[in-house]
């Protein structure tokens, strides 16, 4: 593999919006093999048929992760005295 940070945040970007596991890996290895000095990256007609049928679920901005909890600080001088009793 020529570039595996590339393939990692690839197989990352393509699973979390919902892409099955198999065409992610497929496709993060293509592109992990990209020739940027190469006439179409240097992809087969096949490398670019994968990378094509992944392009849907890069459109899918929303990651299909668990949504991040927004939390506010507490100050400690706000807990309960019942609080305390257990330390």
């Amino acid at each position: 593999m020529k570039n595996q940070n590339l393939y990692n945040a690839a197989l990352e970007a393509l699973t979390a919006r919902g892409c099955p596991t198999d065409l992610a890996q497929k496709a993060a290895k293509i592109v992990a093999n990209d020739h940027p000095n190469q006439n179409d990256l240097g992809r087969s007609k096949k490398d670019q048929r994968v990378i094509n049928s992944v392009s849907p679920y890069l459109q899918n901005k929303q990651a299909q992760e668990t949504p991040k909890v927004k939390t506010k600080p507490v100050s400690l001088k706000s807990l309960p005295k019942s609080f305390w009793q257990h330390f």
